[in-house]
């Protein structure tokens, strides 16, 4: 794994290149179940891609440090395709 300067991120990940998902959504500040939702909805969130690991999913540490690292905020935001942070309409049944 590489190093970061971020210091909540490097005391986050301790040396791993993945993350648990309750992690991720410390580290991006939403909710574990907000990231697993997302995932579930556009297969990521905050443009961040993670894998299965039997039945968890595990966020990588890299893509993480991209996302938070200021000078890629802009390169997220301009691209369409890494808007998994959308919000979702709840539907109200009113019968």
């Amino acid at each position: 794994m590489k190093t970061t300067s971020m210091p909540v991120l490097a005391a986050i990940a301790r040396e791993r290149d993945y993350v648990c998902t309750a992690d991720f959504g410390r580290l991006v500040g939403c909710k574990g179940s907000t990231a697993r939702k997302n995932h579930h909805l556009f297969g990521e969130c905050f443009g961040v891609r993670p894998i299965k690991v039997g039945n968890r999913l595990m966020w990588p540490v890299d893509q993480i440090t991209q996302l938070l690292t200021p000078s890629s905020r802009s390169q997220f935001a301009s691209n369409p395709s890494n808007s998994g942070a959308q919000l979702v309409p709840r539907r109200h049944n009113h019968d």
